[in-house]
């Protein structure tokens, strides 16, 4: 669904852009049926609820006065282009079939291109009042590293030391921990020091910017954790490759 265009009246819809599922029978299943089940299957495997989280890191392999300065709409083109909302839908999709109607719920998809520092806290000065609604969701999503010569990464220990895909997990691991702090400077050196290719890095920074403003006038206790993490591939050589998955969730309470 293109927001840009869509407006709800009673059970009529007018002005409706759909956008097609481009990655449908290739990245998962373009069959409802056989979608659903796996949906079902996966959130069954995955257990027992953990908590109420403000904010998720999810993996997108199966994912006022500021208004008019700070943001613009994305061109049809390049929204269609880009695949990490498509990736989340079928999740959010099923996680929400409880709320009905479906318009008892929005989805504001919004990209995040590089940022500087300064920018960084700019938009996260803006999402922090998000944050601090409970009923709100923000869902980042996010692979780790990509090693390998097509992704033009491939950081490596000296001759004889570790597989390289157990040097690629403590590379991801200490991202993580530097996530789980909530320091947004600590994972910005993180990154300026190895260079990892984490593709969501800017939105998980505005995240993690917006809980530093959010938490300056709220005394709440907080935690960012990691949940689940796995490669694409055991990378032993340097013609492998590699993409990393990491899910995370952000708990924020009142302190008592």
């Amino acid at each position: 669904m293109n927001n840009n265009h869509a407006h709800m009246n009673g059970n009529s819809t007018a002005h409706v852009k759909v956008r097609p599922a481009s990655h449908a029978g290739s990245w998962y299943s373009d069959a409802p049926g056989e979608l659903d089940q796996q949906l079902s299957g996966w959130l069954r495997d995955a257990g027992s609820n953990i908590g109420s989280a403000r904010a998720i890191i999810s993996p997108e392999q199966l994912i006022n006065s500021h208004g008019s300065d700070a943001f613009e709409w994305m061109s049809t083109r390049n929204e269609e282009a880009e695949h990490s909302l498509e990736m989340q839908m079928p999740f959010i999709a099923k996680i929400m079939e409880r709320c009905r109607p479906l318009g008892s719920f929005k989805i504001v998809p919004i990209l995040v291109g590089s940022l500087s520092t300064t920018r960084q806290q700019f938009y996260g000065r803006i999402f922090a009042n998000y944050l601090a609604d409970p009923t709100n969701l923000f869902v980042i999503s996010s692979d780790f590293c990509h090693w390998g010569q097509r992704f033009r990464y491939t950081p490596t220990e000296s001759a004889g030391a570790r597989p390289i895909y157990e040097q690629i997990t403590t590379l991801d691991k200490q991202g993580m921990d530097a996530i789980s702090t909530l320091d947004p400077s600590m994972f910005n050196e993180y990154l300026k020091k190895t260079q990892n290719t984490i593709c969501g890095r800017n939105p998980i920074c505005v995240l993690l910017q917006a809980f530093n403003h959010y938490q300056q006038t709220n005394n709440v206790t907080a935690e960012l954790r990691f949940l689940k993490y796995a490669q694409s591939n055991k990378v032993r050589s340097l013609t492998d490759s590699s993409v990393s998955y990491a899910a995370g969730a952000l708990f924020i309470n009142p302190r008592n």
